[in-house]
């Protein structure tokens, strides 16, 4: 995994950044070179499915909150 950090265009830096460092125009070109899979498919698959089922767990939760409190 690759850590980038981005910042609007009105950003103005006082000192050199950091090569992971970018305004948000630039991101894109950032990630493009970066061609080596960090992942496997089957890791992609799990992590989608943890990713699903927290979502579904979560509407849960809001569903019983506003049954609790009202909405």
């Amino acid at each position: 995994m690759h850590s980038i950090v981005a910042f609007s265009l009105r950003a103005e830096f006082k000192f050199q950044i950091p090569a992971n460092v970018k305004y948000t125009d630039l991101v894109g070109d950032y990630i493009n070179r970066f061609t080596q899979p960090c992942f496997s498919d089957e890791q992609l698959r799990q992590f989608s499915a943890r990713l699903n089922m927290a979502n579904a767990g979560k509407k849960v939760l809001r569903k019983l909150h506003m049954q609790q409190f009202g909405a």
